[in-house]
């Protein structure tokens, strides 16, 4: 199975850019944080370094990439999005003024 195969539709044009710079020489290495498509159809977020290896005349011979998966860090994003949203929406219709503290009774803005 091909690298690319495996790489979500929407992120299939980035990640082509980045390889085509990077074969050309005109990046070292690239960081990036793409989905992959499961086979079950799931996404699975996951963060790639990738470098190439050369060959003796130091051409980009071969690509290699670490790949960590990153999807629970993904999701807990997404969650704290969806709470700081909520928590926004009930301090901006708050029939009374609402100010935080921290623990030490600190006005936290």
């Amino acid at each position: 199975m091909q690298f690319l195969s495996l790489i979500h539709p929407e992120d299939l044009d980035e990640i082509k850019r980045w390889i085509k710079a990077l074969l050309e020489g005109r990046e070292p290495e690239f960081e990036i944080e793409i989905r992959y498509q499961a086979k079950s159809g799931a996404t699975v977020w996951v963060r790639n370094f990738v470098s190439t290896i050369s060959d003796a005349e130091g051409r980009p011979a071969q690509i290699i990439a670490l790949v960590t998966d990153i999807t629970s860090e993904r999701r807990a994003q997404q969650e704290l999005r969806a709470v700081e949203a909520q928590l926004r929406l009930m301090i901006d219709h708050a029939p009374a003024a609402v100010a935080m503290f921290d623990r030490d009774m600190r006005y936290a803005p």
